[in-house]
């Protein structure tokens, strides 16, 4: 008998699947929080590493040949030190993840709290990131090294070239190391195929194919384009490493937790943890037959069997998206009489019998023998037959079909004032972009917006650019979110910031920008009709005017925009989105951000009124 995954997995588990599914939302959850700013840590210390290669030495032992002297100029160990930046946001990480899955355990009727302070805590990220990435980050460097040094000679590249290049792509992985030179080459030779099936935005590729197109691909452009591509590789293995690093440190905090349940007597000893891939299409096949090969699941000391070798948690490899569940029994600090999880209520407490009366002269009754309490025996997981773990290996796809829960969803929006247009697809992807529009219009309703008359839909292309998440229609005041799985909104998100695109990295983003202009319009609908673009028709250098007053020149008010983020020096509309969404996450901005978007008829919550009262009076004490 084969069961769909998901299935296989509620039955294989004999437990209620949100219950199991928890720890695994937890991790991911906090995976997804401290990602970007592992990341931003990573390439600080990618920065400094290449600022600190002396070009001088480096071109001498170039031009040696011998690639020992190159591995000495470069000295890729300071590269493995600098990684210590990273211990404390994993630290963080691991601690976050012990108190949510502490906290989950007391709800469930566990009572414990987690240590985050254990010693096991603390030296996780030393050890971690310390020892086995430090040692990894440097053997890979001095890998990339020799690639770039053999593929620069095979090219011809003068000893400037090599240098510059060596420098450049020192950080990416031997596998892509090469890669930026290749696409160098393809573009000298103008091969427009292959240069435009690069990791490259849709602009630089249109770029490539007119350049290529009239002749005019010279060597300087060839460079910009090459350090463009290395960018993109570098930012995707920032992630990719930030992703592996906070999963690990998140599992790490949870599986801890449970160790500290263990040994203060909250868990039983027969406690079990199952592994929990992912069931969506991105799962792959030898990820679908781990709960196969530990059908009845582990001790939580002991570890899994996996097809990458023995594992404590997920991940077993980069990338890795499973998780795990736990199977809790009672232990010896567990109070009696407390209810949990897969147990009935506790029993009423028995009627003590009343005495017999004695008569006269009779000898009192001998009392009895006190009684012997024999502990509570632990409950095991009961064993589960194989041919009920067999596992199919066909992915679930993501259209398979969830119960509609429509008059809920409706119900919801309308408590925030917003209306629910469109009903959903009811597929797993639209599950979750309708779950984070609702999340982020509450949000915007409980600092204090009245949402009345804006209307909220998800579809599943919404415009001509496919990497738009959401726009907002003035004319039917029509906000639309796309359709979209939560890893793949968190990962463009977390991309735009890291490049400064837009002001942060909340997944909501995109749902408070679009609110923004919502609001912009309902509020100051004058001021949203009016004022498209930072640049007057009366040249490049005019003012613009708001209420019949100057601004300020549009050379200022693009600089001041680009405090937010890149995207808001777009035009005034983008401005305001922008710093809407940066208020809804609580960044802090200059007075010069506040005053402009004042000035720009922004919307203002309550909370923020303070904020912007302390920028006025310090605009009124200077003069300006």
């Amino acid at each position: 008998m084969v069961l769909p995954l998901k299935r296989a997995l509620e039955v294989a588990l004999n437990t209620d699947a949100p219950r199991i599914f928890r720890f695994h939302r937890i991790v991911g959850r906090i995976s997804a929080r401290f990602e970007p700013r592992v990341a931003n840590k990573w390439l600080n210390a990618l920065d400094r590493f290449r600022g600190g290669i002396p070009m001088s030495q480096l071109r001498m032992a170039v031009m040696s040949g011998n690639l020992s002297n190159i591995q000495a100029a470069v000295n890729a160990s300071r590269f493995g030190q600098m990684m210590k930046d990273l211990e404390a946001p994993l630290t963080r990480t691991v601690q976050t993840a012990g108190r949510a899955a502490a906290k989950t355990l007391n709800e469930g009727g566990f009572p414990l709290q987690f240590n985050a302070i254990h010693p096991n805590v603390i030296m996780y990220a030393r050890d971690n990131v310390g020892l086995q990435l430090a040692a990894d980050v440097t053997a890979e460097a001095r890998e990339a090294v020799r690639v770039v040094v053999a593929l620069g000679a095979q090219q011809g590249l003068t000893v400037n070239q090599q240098a510059r290049a060596i420098r450049e792509l020192v950080g990416l992985r031997p596998a892509h190391a090469a890669a930026p030179l290749r696409f160098a080459q393809e573009l000298r030779e103008g091969k427009v195929a292959a240069a435009t099936r690069r990791r490259l935005s849709g602009a630089d590729k249109a770029m490539i194919r007119s350049r290529i197109a009239k002749g005019t691909v010279n060597e300087s452009f060839v460079l910009r384009m090459r350090k463009k591509y290395t960018s993109s590789l570098i930012n995707r293995r920032a992630l990719d490493i930030a992703r592996t690093e906070t999963l690990t440190a998140a599992h790490f905090g949870v599986h801890e937790s449970w160790k500290q349940g263990i040994s203060k007597g909250a868990l039983g000893a027969a406690s079990r943890k199952f592994w929990l891939p992912t069931p969506d299409e991105r799962l792959s096949e030898e990820h679908a037959r781990i709960p196969g090969m530990n059908p009845n699941g582990r001790r939580v000391d002991e570890a899994f069997d996996t097809t990458e070798g023995p594992r404590l948690y997920p991940p077993s490899r980069p990338n890795c998206r499973c998780g795990v569940g736990l199977g809790a029994t009672a232990g010896t600090g567990v109070a009696p009489g407390t209810p949990r999880p897969g147990r009935g209520l506790p029993l009423p407490p028995r009627a003590t019998p009343k005495p017999t009366p004695r008569t006269a002269g009779e000898p009192a009754p001998a009392p009895p023998p006190p009684p012997t309490i024999a502990p509570p025996p632990e409950v095991p997981v009961p064993p589960v037959p194989r041919q009920v773990a067999r596992v199919s290996l066909d992915p679930i796809p993501s259209t398979v079909r969830v119960p509609p829960k429509l008059p809920r969803i409706k119900t919801e929006f309308k408590e925030t004032g917003a209306t629910f247009r469109k009903s959903p697809y009811r597929t797993l992807q639209e599950k979750q972009a309708v779950s984070g529009l609702l999340e982020g219009t509450k949000d915007v309703q409980s600092v204090g917006f009245n949402l009345k008359g804006i209307r909220v839909q998800v579809a599943k292309d919404i415009g001509p650019d496919k990497t738009w998440n959401g726009k907002y229609s003035s004319r039917y005041r029509l906000i639309t979110i796309k359709e979209a799985s939560l890893d793949k909104i968190r990962e463009g998100i977390s991309r735009s910031f890291m490049s400064r695109w837009h002001p942060t990295d909340a997944w909501l983003h995109t749902v408070h920008h679009e609110f923004g202009h919502a609001l912009h319009r309902k509020l100051n609908r004058n001021a949203y009709t009016t004022y498209i673009r930072w640049r007057a028709k009366s040249g490049p250098g005019a003012a613009r005017k708001i209420a019949g007053k100057p601004l300020f020149s549009s050379s200022e008010a693009e600089k001041i925009a680009g405090q937010v983020s890149t995207y808001a020096r777009t035009n005034p509309r983008e401005f305001i989105a922008e710093t809407f969404s940066g208020l809804m996450s609580n960044r802090h901005y200059s007075d010069e951000v506040l005053q402009m978007y004042l000035e720009l008829r922004g919307p203002v919550a309550t909370p923020w009124q303070a904020r912007f009262d302390r920028a006025l009076l310090r605009k009124a004490r200077s003069g300006r």
